[in-house]
């Protein structure tokens, strides 16, 4: 009696074992697809939404990224009906990408990026230190259609990021006492008074700009150049000049900074086709 009951046990043993390892092999095995996207049943039961715009913490003028991820279950909603309206004004879209990736499990990804940029007087931080100012990006709108055939509209909210603003604390006092477009040097180590670049009274607002920015570059001032310039666009705008104004901005916010070539080129033909 106790050998049939030794036998039965180590028979239950042998059969609880295998199923123990069935198990494990099945789990090492979905696992392994689930993580790489190749299976696995891992879905989100609702959309989920990531977004991030980077730097977080940036200097007036600098391009940003912002990017939006929303993942979805392609059993309840299409990935390619996913769209995205975003309003980032003041700041302007130069390039944009969307696509679709295949996620964990039987996840989709689709996933939106955004370069953006500002270089009008409503980025410019208003604050009067050498703090960033926050911003934050209007709620954007995602619509989709559930596999039912209803369409569905979620709300994307960006996170707030910091702008700083490319005076130092000298340029700023200037400008609060109107002197905000003279060309002036930086404080030397020996405290030498700053010297100011004098302008004749007869040129136009437009002149003046083009004579400060071609002064600034020609001596290498690269900040001042480049605030020369956004007042060169502001002055082309008002009148009508767009192709000039886009051409000045996109000189003053290069990253390797405006060149004497460059503006000099540019404020032959802006000379040339008659704008004063």
């Amino acid at each position: 009696m106790s050998a049939m009951l030794t036998r039965g046990r180590l028979a239950a043993a042998a059969i609880g074992l295998a199923a123990v390892l069935a198990v494990v092999v099945l789990t090492a095995f979905v696992a392994r697809g689930w993580w790489r996207g190749d299976g696995g049943t891992y879905a989100p039961r609702k959309t989920l939404v990531h977004t991030e715009v980077t730097p977080p913490r940036s200097l007036f003028g600098q391009v940003l990224t912002a990017h939006a991820q929303l993942v979805v279950d392609p059993r309840r909603v299409n990935p390619a009906s996913v769209e995205l309206a975003v309003d980032v004004r003041p700041f302007q879209i130069r390039s944009e990408s969307h696509r679709v990736e295949r996620g964990l499990g039987r996840a989709a990804v689709i996933d939106f990026q955004y370069e953006i940029q500002c270089v009008t007087r409503a980025c410019v931080p208003h604050q009067k230190s050498a703090g960033a100012e926050s911003f934050q990006l209007k709620t954007a709108k995602a619509t989709y259609l559930g596999r039912n055939g209803k369409t569905l509209t979620l709300d994307v909210v960006w996170p707030a990021f910091g702008v700083q603003s490319r005076l130092t604390a000298d340029e700023i006092a200037l400008s609060m006492l109107g002197a905000g477009w003279l060309v002036a040097s930086a404080v030397r180590g020996d405290m030498r008074p700053l010297r100011v670049r004098r302008i004749p009274a007869h040129l136009t607002a437009l002149e003046r700009a083009l004579v400060l920015a071609e002064h600034a570059t020609a001596h290498g001032e690269v900040d001042e150049s480049r605030k020369a310039l956004e007042r060169l666009a502001e002055e082309l705008r008002r009148q009508r000049a767009e192709a000039y104004a886009d051409e000045a901005e996109r000189l003053a916010w290069s990253e390797r900074g405006p060149s004497p070539e460059t503006v000099a080129e540019l404020a032959t033909s802006v000379r040339r086709n008659g704008a004063r």
